[in-house]
């Protein structure tokens, strides 16, 4: 994963070449995303705003890693006011009952995935993050990694249970949520 991309103060580098066991979440530079098709044909897009994350490298590099995330499910927006009071709303979300989403990893990544619990709604699930990229940076202000990764989950497997059909026959909300996170850290 090295490259001999230079510029004054970066250097891309081979991850596994910083040395750091915690990292703090620069959230400048990350997004917490998720995606769900609406009506079968569009696909919407949701993006929290306030979100905390660690992640830590026991071992001092990148092969093994265990990532903790907690997300304000009351920061979240998309284009339209409505629709976000909407799924803050019991039919989904219940932000003012569960203000949180919480993910804890359980395993080390394996490959390209990390197995990790889940938390919406008070509900638990083991989940699977597929590992997109994975990189870091070393400048003379600190060391950084960037790392993303995706999965997709069933609503239903965390107590939403949204059944609207269209005239046409079709989901209103489909069941399958891709979430999307894109993280850069920074060495503590």
């Amino acid at each position: 994963m090295g490259s001999d991309v230079f510029n004054q103060d970066l250097c891309i580098v081979n991850y596994n070449e910083i040395y750091s066991k915690e990292w703090g979440l620069n959230k400048l530079n990350s997004n917490f995303l998720f995606y769900v098709k609406h009506n079968g044909i569009s696909t919407l897009e949701f993006e929290f705003f306030e979100f905390e994350a660690t992640l830590y490298s026991p071992t001092g590099n990148l092969d093994y890693l265990e990532l903790y995330f907690t997300v304000d499910t009351s920061s979240l927006k998309s284009n339209m006011h409505f629709r976000d009071e909407h799924v803050k709303s019991p039919y989904f979300l219940n932000s003012k009952l569960f203000p949180r989403i919480t993910f804890s990893s359980t395993s080390k990544f394996l490959g390209k995935k990390l197995i990790g619990e889940l938390t919406i709604k008070g509900i638990t699930k083991k989940i699977i993050f597929n590992q997109t990229y994975l990189n870091g940076t070393k400048n003379s202000i600190k060391n950084s990694i960037h790392l993303e990764m995706t999965t997709s989950i069933n609503i239903e497997d965390f107590g939403v249970n949204y059944n609207k059909i269209n005239p046409q026959g079709i989901s209103v909300v489909d069941k399958s949520i891709e979430i999307l996170l894109d993280l850069e850290f920074d060495q503590i």
